[in-house]
């Protein structure tokens, strides 16, 4: 019995300024990669970084001003953290 595995492409088209490729490119170079895995990488890194529920509150909370700390010195910061 013989499995052939096939792989099938699909092109994407991303329209980004000439200086951020130039980046991106120099980057894929620097760690022997394609710029299609690198970014590829990325994706996947950013699609796994699904924030909890509790950090959901957390960000929430922030941007609406609730449940904030301030603290006028460091000192008063370690304390409160207990360190």
């Amino acid at each position: 019995m013989v499995i052939m595995a096939t792989t099938h492409s699909t092109r994407v088209s991303i329209s980004l300024p000439k200086k951020t490729h130039k980046k991106l490119k120099k980057l894929a170079a620097e760690l022997d990669t394609t710029m299609s895995e690198l970014l590829l990488e990325g994706l996947e890194v950013r699609l796994k970084m699904t924030p909890n529920e509790l950090t959901k509150k957390t960000i929430q909370d922030s941007l609406s001003g609730e449940n904030i700390k301030k603290f006028d010195t460091i000192n008063e910061l370690f304390e409160d953290l207990g360190i």
